[in-house]
Protein backbone atom coordinates (compact mmCIF):
# COMPACT_ATOMS: atom_id res chain seq x y z
CA UNK A 1 0.00 0.00 0.00
CA UNK A 2 1.58 3.04 -1.18
CA UNK A 3 1.25 6.49 1.27
CA UNK A 4 -1.96 8.18 1.76
CA UNK A 5 -1.56 11.96 2.28
CA UNK A 6 -4.11 14.51 2.54
CA UNK A 7 -4.81 18.16 4.01
CA UNK A 8 -8.22 19.03 5.83
CA UNK A 9 -8.61 22.05 6.35
CA UNK A 10 -10.62 23.80 9.55
CA UNK A 11 -9.97 23.08 13.51
CA UNK A 12 -9.40 19.42 14.84
CA UNK A 13 -12.51 17.90 17.05
CA UNK A 14 -10.30 16.79 19.95
CA UNK A 15 -11.84 13.51 21.70
CA UNK A 16 -13.35 15.54 24.22
CA UNK A 17 -15.46 17.90 22.13
CA UNK A 18 -18.96 17.76 21.88
CA UNK A 19 -20.72 15.02 19.88
CA UNK A 20 -21.87 17.24 16.93
CA UNK A 21 -18.24 19.12 16.54
CA UNK A 22 -16.45 15.68 16.66
CA UNK A 23 -18.84 14.15 13.53
CA UNK A 24 -18.46 16.96 11.41
CA UNK A 25 -14.58 16.78 11.73
CA UNK A 26 -14.78 13.07 10.87
CA UNK A 27 -17.13 13.71 8.17
CA UNK A 28 -14.56 16.24 7.17
CA UNK A 29 -11.23 13.90 7.48
CA UNK A 30 -13.20 11.19 5.94
CA UNK A 31 -13.58 12.86 2.58
CA UNK A 32 -10.64 14.22 1.90
CA UNK A 33 -9.08 10.46 2.92
CA UNK A 34 -11.58 8.92 0.23
CA UNK A 35 -10.31 11.70 -2.40
CA UNK A 36 -6.80 10.90 -1.91
CA UNK A 37 -7.27 7.02 -1.69
CA UNK A 38 -5.94 5.16 -4.97
CA UNK A 39 -7.68 2.68 -3.92
CA UNK A 40 -11.69 1.49 -3.62
CA UNK A 41 -10.71 -1.23 -0.38
CA UNK A 42 -8.96 -0.61 2.93
CA UNK A 43 -5.46 -2.28 3.46
CA UNK A 44 -5.91 -5.21 5.93
CA UNK A 45 -2.05 -4.15 6.32
CA UNK A 46 -0.18 -2.52 9.35
CA UNK A 47 -0.46 1.55 9.25
CA UNK A 48 1.60 4.18 10.44
CA UNK A 49 -0.31 7.07 11.49
CA UNK A 50 1.07 10.74 10.96
CA UNK A 51 -1.05 14.22 11.23
CA UNK A 52 0.87 17.31 11.28
CA UNK A 53 -1.61 20.01 12.94
CA UNK A 54 -1.03 23.77 12.03
CA UNK A 55 -2.88 26.43 14.21
CA UNK A 56 -2.85 29.47 15.63
CA UNK A 57 -4.29 30.33 18.88
CA UNK A 58 -4.97 27.29 21.57
CA UNK A 59 -5.56 24.03 20.30
CA UNK A 60 -6.26 20.77 22.36
CA UNK A 61 -3.04 18.08 23.12
CA UNK A 62 -1.95 16.17 20.25
CA UNK A 63 -2.78 13.35 22.08
CA UNK A 64 -6.25 14.24 21.70
CA UNK A 65 -6.39 14.95 17.95
CA UNK A 66 -5.76 11.62 17.08
CA UNK A 67 -8.52 9.45 17.55
CA UNK A 68 -11.09 11.08 16.25
CA UNK A 69 -8.94 11.26 12.91
CA UNK A 70 -7.75 7.65 13.26
CA UNK A 71 -11.78 6.64 13.85
CA UNK A 72 -12.37 8.68 10.73
CA UNK A 73 -10.29 6.65 8.46
CA UNK A 74 -12.13 3.09 9.48
CA UNK A 75 -13.43 1.48 6.46
CA UNK A 76 -11.52 4.05 4.28
CA UNK A 77 -8.00 3.38 4.81
CA UNK A 78 -8.05 0.64 6.67
CA UNK A 79 -10.63 -2.02 8.00
CA UNK A 80 -10.30 -1.10 12.04
CA UNK A 81 -8.18 1.52 13.72
CA UNK A 82 -5.85 -1.48 15.81
CA UNK A 83 -3.72 -1.53 12.79
CA UNK A 84 -2.14 1.38 13.64
CA UNK A 85 0.87 0.62 14.72
CA UNK A 86 2.56 3.58 15.31
CA UNK A 87 1.59 7.20 15.71
CA UNK A 88 3.40 10.32 15.13
CA UNK A 89 1.82 13.71 15.47
CA UNK A 90 2.68 17.28 16.32
CA UNK A 91 1.44 20.67 16.51
CA UNK A 92 3.10 23.68 15.34
CA UNK A 93 2.07 27.37 13.84
CA UNK A 94 1.76 27.98 10.27
CA UNK A 95 5.01 28.66 8.85
CA UNK A 96 4.09 32.67 8.42
CA UNK A 97 3.79 32.80 11.83
CA UNK A 98 7.04 31.32 12.97
CA UNK A 99 8.70 33.54 10.50
CA UNK A 100 6.83 36.65 11.27
CA UNK A 101 6.46 36.83 15.22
Amino acid sequence: MLPIEFIVSGIPASLQSRSKKKSAWRHQVATAARTARSSSSPTADDVFFSVETYYTGDLPDVDNIIKPIQDALVGIVYFDDDQVVATLSAKRPPRWERHHS
